[in-house]
């Protein structure tokens, strides 16, 4: 069931669940820099735990994309209202990146499939979040470079359509 959420929510407590999530395992997410601007003016009609889960195995990736790549580890988690009556989550990160033949085969979304670098994720995240997003009519796009960074765009409509799935 879909209702109006305000997408600054969505993002924070897509924030929470990771930091727990990686807390528990051990992981000192402390020391990466993170950065939420969403405005708290920028609603959607969406399923919330869907998109929850969509922007929490997104963020989720960007943190673990700095096991390999200490320095000056930064996400920014960005929300806006784009022309065309969408909402943009974009989480960007300055972490290790995807080389491009990954990249390729990553934008599959195939669930099950993961690049070599991820050690111990399943492969079922980016598909998930895929598979959620264009449940409510928008879509998620993957833009990287190795060794400089990863960002991923999920689109949402603002409005509630009907999707058959």
């Amino acid at each position: 069931e879909r209702r109006r959420e305000r997408i600054a929510d969505v993002v924070h407590e897509a924030g929470t669940v990771v930091l727990d999530n990686l807390k528990s395992r051990g992981i000192d997410a402390e020391a990466i820099k993170l950065t939420v601007e969403a405005p708290e003016n920028v609603t959607a009609e969406v399923a919330r735990h869907q998109i929850v889960s969509a922007v929490a195995h997104v963020l989720k990736n960007s943190f673990e994309s700095f096991e390999d790549n200490p320095g000056r580890p930064q996400i920014t988690v960005r929300a806006r209202l784009v022309p065309g009556d969408r909402v943009e989550i974009v989480v960007a990160d300055n972490g290790s990146g995807i080389a491009a033949d990954d990249l390729a085969d990553i934008r599959q979304f195939r669930p099950g499939t993961s690049t070599k670098k991820n050690r111990g994720g399943t492969g079922f995240g980016l598909p998930t979040a895929h598979r959620y997003a264009l449940a409510h009519g928008g879509g998620l796009a993957i833009e990287s470079e190795e060794g400089c960074g990863t960002e991923v765009t999920i689109t949402l409509p603002v409005e509630q359509e009907e999707i058959e799935e």
